[in-house]
Formats: C-alpha cells, sequence, structure tokens
C-alpha cells in the first residue's frame, strides 16, 4: 500500500478538528457544510477512492509528513498570521483559538486537497528566477508597515463592519499579492462566508492606507502571495 505524500492544500483551514461531529470517516465541519476526512493512518489508494467518490473535491486532516514541503513553509506562514487576526461584531480584536494538534510532535493541517503526487520530484540544473515570478516563501516575508502584525490587527478592526446577512460567525479567506511597491494587488475570496462578509472582506483588505514592506529573495524585491483569514465573531 503506497504512501499519502507530497500534498498540497488549498489553503490551510483553522477550524479545529477535535470540536467538529464525527461522522464516517471524519468529522463534519458546521463552517464549511461539508465532512474533513482524516487521512493521518490512510492509503494513497483510500485517498484516490475518496476523491473519485467525491468528484474531487475533499477536505482533509494530514499529518505534516504527508504534505508537500514547500506547501507547508507557506501553510506555517499563514497559520502563524492567521492566529493574531479575529475581528467581532463590534470590530474589537479577540484572541483566536489554535489548533491544538500544531504543537505536538507530528504536526497536523486541515484544508481543501489541491494537488498532489505519490513520488518525489528531483530536479538537476541551475536554478534561474523569472523576473516575473509570485512567490509564496521567501527568505523576508513582507510585513504591514505600521507596526507589524499587531498594527494590520489595529487597522482591520477599525475599518470592518459586521455583515447585516451574516447569522453566525466565520472566517472569509482573502488571497492577494503584495507587489514590489508594498501596496496590495489582485485581492480575491479565496473561501467565501457570505456575499456580505466576502465584500466587506474584500473592502477593507482593499484599503488605500494598508501598505506593506515589500518581501525580498536574494536581497531583491519580490512581489509575494498572501492568505489572510478575516474572522468574523457575533456577540450574542
Amino acid at each position: 500500500m503506497a504512501k499519502i505524500k507530497n500534498i498540497s492544500l488549498k489553503f490551510p483551514c483553522l477550524e479545529r478538528y477535535d470540536d467538529m461531529k464525527l461522522q464516517n470517516d471524519g468529522r463534519f465541519c458546521d463552517s464549511c457544510e461539508k465532512l474533513v476526512y482524516d487521512f493521518t493512518d490512510k492509503t494513497l489508494e483510500d485517498l484516490e477512492q475518496i476523491k473519485k467518490e467525491n468528484k474531487g473535491s475533499v477536505c482533509g486532516r494530514f499529518k505534516k509528513s504527508q504534505l508537500n514541503s514547500s506547501f507547508y513553509k507557506y501553510a506555517a506562514a499563514t497559520v502563524i498570521a492567521a492566529s493574531s487576526l479575529a475581528i467581532d461584531a463590534e470590530a474589537q480584536v479577540n484572541p483566536q483559538n489554535k489548533n491544538d494538534t500544531l504543537n505536538s510532535s507530528e504536526e497536523i493541517l486541515l484544508g481543501d486537497i489541491e494537488n498532489f503526487s505519490d513520488v518525489d520530484i528531483e530536479i538537476e540544473g541551475e536554478i534561474t528566477e523569472c523576473v516575473d515570478t509570485t512567490y509564496v516563501i521567501v527568505d523576508k516575508m513582507p510585513e504591514y508597515l505600521d507596526g507589524g502584525m499587531k498594527g494590520l490587527n489595529q487597522i482591520i478592526s477599525e475599518e470592518i463592519k459586521y455583515p447585516s446577512d451574516l447569522k453566525k460567525g466565520g472566517r472569509v479567506f482573502i488571497e492577494f499579492v503584495i507587489g514590489r511597491d508594498g501596496n496590495i494587488y489582485d485581492p480575491r475570496v479565496l473561501k467565501g462566508l457570505s456575499t456580505e462578509a466576502d465584500k466587506e472582506a474584500l473592502r477593507v483588505i482593499s484599503n488605500k492606507n494598508i501598505k506593506f514592506i515589500p518581501g525580498e529573495q536574494r536581497g531583491q524585491k519580490v512581489p509575494v502571495r498572501m492568505v489572510l483569514p478575516i474572522v468574523f465573531t457575533k456577540r450574542d
């Protein structure tokens, strides 16, 4: 039986697996309204069968050793950033619960499967970099210009408005590129919550006052793609 490896996810999910309801081969996520399969002890054949049964759209739970190494570096950076941002109905910042298993000896990540390979890929030759490359992991990651993550948290909390159509809290994942000039480009909803919540998250992240210190690779400023979860928590 082949082992699962080289998994890449669309983005690392921050929901707590242990809080989900047990169902069949995994747990049911109320936020996404779908089953999250536990692949930590499954084989590649199991994964292929489950993807076939679900017509390719599968959310899963994986060990670090099952993930593509480049994706894992990107995911780790996203989780660190995400742990600092939680926006409630009154635009105040609350601490966000982290997935308890992230601190275990074999780290665990959840997310929608983007692609996978059953072989290790090795490339020989001189490495060249295209000037148009957009990176996800660089030597020096972008940093919000006015106070880092704490400052970004502050400006989002000041700007955000709780959507009228949102019945319960949740997260909107926004993907965007931070250019060589530190500005945000091409923001889009990677995973939505509701029509109004998605619009509000896009509106806030498109604020012209949000500027970053550009990312750097080998001493050169480069465009970096990032994913930022904006968390709406409604108070009773």
